[in-house]
Formats: structure tokens, sequence, C-alpha cells
């Protein structure tokens, strides 16, 4: 902890590159970081330069962390978590439990922007490839027209179903949105809007259900493949369409924000997607 200090003090971008003359731990206070899930330990500590520059001020502040509880802090036991700190404000100007405030709130705005940062964003728009099946219908109806009348009925119907699908794509455009934000999935489904904590989601699998009727395309009660997120009790938390979500950036993402869990959902689908 002291070589800690030391170090922290010699490369501080506001400090002289000289050692600190002393150093003491006053204490340890625990912090629970979502992103290991996990409480984690840091160590409250103060110290002394001889510098000139510093020698007034007396005992200053630090705050060593973050490491592993219940073990011993060493250079092995740091978590990948640079919070070391100082601002070289003088140890006796508050109690300790006064800089354990102002250690805890430097923290919480710090790692503030993984709680509230959007990692994820994705509104389901028009499938293009609906021009293209629209497209090779209606032409290679329209030659067929001159062997048979029938082949009318596909000439008219391309266009119309078509314009159909434009439709249906901008009502679900309009209402449904899929966001991971921080460490939390949002899923906005017309006049439903839920979020869960990741750490919160047990198993997510690919199964074949039949759309919920808001999200039918002329109301058929298709089957369609979803991404089905189950909690620890095996309930289901979200059923998403999968043309609802970009799988190939989703999952990577899910994946990076969910990498320190000591409990991470497993993903059973991906070989088959």
């Amino acid at each position: 902890m002291t070589e800690a200090a030391r170090f922290i003090f010699y490369n501080h971008e506001d400090g002289i590159e000289k050692f600190p003359s002393e150093v003491e731990i006053m204490g340890s206070f625990e912090w629970k970081e979502y992103e290991f899930d996990e409480n984690l330990m840091y160590y409250v500590v103060r110290f002394k330069s001889a510098d000139p520059v510093f020698k007034s001020k007396g005992w200053m502040r630090m705050l060593i962390g973050a490491y592993h509880t219940g073990s011993i802090p060493t250079s092995y036991n740091l978590v990948g978590l640079d919070d070391h700190y100082t601002d070289f404000e003088t140890w006796d100007n508050k109690t300790f439990n006064e800089h354990v405030t102002d250690f805890q709130n430097f923290l919480r705005e710090k790692h503030q922007k993984n709680i509230d940062e959007i990692f994820y964003d994705y509104i389901p728009i028009f499938d293009k490839k609906n021009n293209t099946i629209a497209l090779i219908s209606f032409i290679s109806s329209f030659f067929l027209v001159l062997v048979s009348d029938w082949f009318i009925i596909p000439v008219i119907l391309a266009p119309i179903w078509l314009l159909l699908k434009y439709f249906q794509a901008k009502k679900i455009k309009k209402n449904v949105r899929t966001r991971i934000r921080g460490y939390y999935l949002d899923y906005f489904w017309f006049n439903e809007g839920e979020y869960i904590d990741l750490q919160s989601i047990a198993e997510v699998k690919f199964e074949k259900k039949v759309l919920a009727k808001q999200d039918r395309f002329l109301f058929l009660p298709l089957k369609k493949w979803h991404f089905v997120f189950y909690d620890y009790g095996q309930e289901v938390i979200f059923s998403i369409p999968r043309h609802y979500i970009e799988a190939e950036y989703f999952f990577p993402i899910f994946k990076s924000r969910i990498a320190h869990f000591v409990n991470k959902p497993k993903i059973t689908f991906e070989e088959s997607v």
C-alpha cells in the first residue's frame, strides 16, 4: 500500500515527481461496482511530503483502489479499475467519514457514465429486401400474363403487398426500440417500456414463437424466431423478435457489458444464429 501511494504521488500530473516522505493507512471502505458485480475494497491513506511545495499542507488525503475484498491488497489483487485519487486536500480539514464521503462522490461521478451511457440503440427499419421480393414477383408475373390471365393477380398484389409491408415497418419503427444503457437492457414496445438489470438475466435463448398481435403482418399468427431473455427462476423477461435486434452488433456489446460479472448470462444460440 505504501508503494502504491508513493507511485501515485510521484506520477500525479500536479505533482513534483518526488516520493512522499511518510504514508499512513487510515482505513478502508467497500463500494459496489456493477462492472465487476461485486463489492470492491478501497483504502483511505494520508501522506506527507518534505518538498517545500507541499510541506506546509502537512498530512494530505489519498484514495487507493480498487481491490478484491477479503484479500491482502497487492498489485496482483488490484482489479482493472484505476481509481487512485488525490486532490492534495489537507487531512485535518475533515473527519475520516467526511473524507470517505468525498471519495465515494468521486467514484460515483467517475463511474456514472458506465451507468447512463448508451452502448447500443436500435429502432427496426424497413427491410429493403422487400423491394427486391416485390420487384421479382411483379416482373416475373408480368411476363407470365402472356401465358395466362391468372398471373395478373400477382402483378396487382405485388405492389399492394409492398405498400402494406412499408406501412407495417412504419408502425414498428414508431413503437419499438431496443437499447443497452449502462448495465441495463431497455425494451420499448408499443405502449410498454421496461428495463432490466443485466445481472438479473440468467439465460438468452433463440426460440420460434407466435408473434404478438401488434407485431403481426396482416394479423397473421405466424411463428417467428425470437431472442428470449430468462431470469433465474426461468421466467421470461423479454421475448424480442429477431428482426428487432441487430444480433451481430447487439451481442458483442451485450457480452462486453457482462464480461466481469461473477454470474454471466448463458447464451445458448450463437452457433445457430
